[in-house]
């Protein structure tokens, strides 16, 4: 669960969206002992445009779940005050 006090637009633990914050993103994403590339989205939580995305993202996610060892999907709310660096 991301560190931040910003609503999430996809749920811990039960959407194939890896959260990502300040905090876990270098170490996650440019980490190079992992063969992982990873898809990440950028997004607001107030913003309409990535609100009507959410179901299109979330289905993306679920049907490439069983590429894990290739890739992962994640993604960061860069709305929240938390990830301002």
């Amino acid at each position: 669960h991301p560190q931040g006090s910003n609503p999430l637009l996809y749920t811990p633990g039960v959407d194939s969206i890896m959260h990502l914050d300040q905090n876990t993103f270098d170490d996650t994403v440019f980490d190079q002992t992992k063969s992982n590339s990873f898809m990440v989205e950028f997004y607001a939580d107030w913003c309409g445009y990535c609100r009507a995305f959410v179901p299109f993202y979330r289905d993306f996610a679920t049907q490439v779940v069983e590429w894990g060892d290739v890739t992962r999907v994640a993604a960061i709310n860069c709305a929240d005050s938390f990830n301002s660096e």
